[in-house]
């Protein structure tokens, strides 16, 4: 029989299990609570992030808003992005072939 050497709390299991949200995370999220739908923002990177990796982020804190982002990479090296509600967003659909 194993024996129970220590019992977390539930915060300190959410740190080791990952449900916590990073710092990062965090600082994104409260980027995103400036913003709202119909809005348009853009971005300078800073050294060291990438673009891949800022729209990752974004696109984190605006799905647990239920918004959508949308990107465009400007030749001066700053994303343009456009929020969006989820109600503005329609789903694509291929047209059926008729038989």
């Amino acid at each position: 029989m194993p024996q129970i050497v220590t019992i977390r709390s539930e915060q300190e299991t959410a740190k080791v299990y990952g449900s916590e949200k990073s710092e990062k995370a965090k600082q994104y999220d409260e980027f995103m609570n400036q913003l709202a739908p119909g809005k348009s923002i853009i971005l300078k990177l800073e050294e060291g992030e990438t673009v891949r990796s800022v729209r990752i982020q974004l696109n984190r804190a605006a799905k647990e808003r239920d918004w959508k982002l949308i990107f465009k990479e400007t030749q001066d090296g700053t994303l343009d992005s456009k929020v969006i509600s989820a109600a503005e967003v329609t789903k694509r659909t291929r047209r059926k072939k008729d038989q």
